[in-house]
Order: structure tokens, then sequence, then C-alpha cells
């Protein structure tokens, strides 16, 4: 992602912790091309006994994310969402 995109970075929105799991928001910053994108998103965190992070698993929507900023697939992806909408 380094060498692929310009200005990568994870602005962190929301944390929720309970007893060993964690939830964090984010927004994954990014330009592609010279276009600003954004994909949002989420991680849940288990944390181990020593409170660091032994597992994790990101949740985020690929179609709106990336698939719908292509030029054909794009258009079509956001066409069948306004018509299921």
């Amino acid at each position: 992602m380094f060498c692929t995109l310009s200005q990568p970075r994870f602005v962190i929105g929301e944390v929720v912790q309970q007893d060993a799991r964690a939830f964090v928001s984010w927004d994954f910053c990014f330009a592609l091309h010279g276009r600003q994108l954004q994909i949002h998103g989420g991680t849940l965190f288990w944390l181990d006994a020593a409170g660091l992070i032994c597992e994790h698993r990101d949740y985020w929507d690929a179609a709106e994310g990336v698939y719908e900023q292509l030029p054909v697939l794009g258009w079509l992806l956001r066409r069948l969402k306004q018509h299921m909408a």
C-alpha cells in the first residue's frame, strides 16, 4: 500500500472496549492517481491477558470503497444499489 498509494493514513474514530475485545471505527484516506479517496471501516480486536492484540478482523464495504470507484463497474454497482434502495 505504501508503494502504490500516495499519503495513506488511518483516521481513528470511535473506540469501544469491553473485557478482552475492542472495536475501532476508522477512515482509510489515500490518494490514487491524484484522486483523494476514503474507505470507511472498522476493526474488531481480541486482546490477550497483557492487553496486547492477539487477533483482529477488519470490516469494510469493498463495493463502496473500491469497486464503485472504477469507471464501468462503479457505474453498474451504483445503479444496482439505487435500484435496490
